[in-house]
């Protein structure tokens, strides 16, 4: 949920994040203005494109 976990998951198997994901959506729904659907798209972009920039700062995943 924040640019650096955002960052790292850009460059995790898209499957293996789906699976991160699903085990601590409970916990992500406790935090207070949660947007899942917003979430979502941003660790799809994230994701594609091998970064994310939610709120205009920037989260880099590298492999190598």
């Amino acid at each position: 949920m924040t640019q650096g976990c955002m960052g790292i998951m850009a460059c995790l198997p898209e499957r293996e994040v789906h699976e991160i994901i699903e085990a601590n959506m409970s916990r992500y729904h406790r935090v207070e203005g949660f947007d899942e659907r917003g979430f979502r798209k941003t660790v799809s972009e994230a994701l594609k494109n091998g970064y994310s920039m939610p709120y205009g700062i920037a989260g880099v995943g590298f492999t190598n």
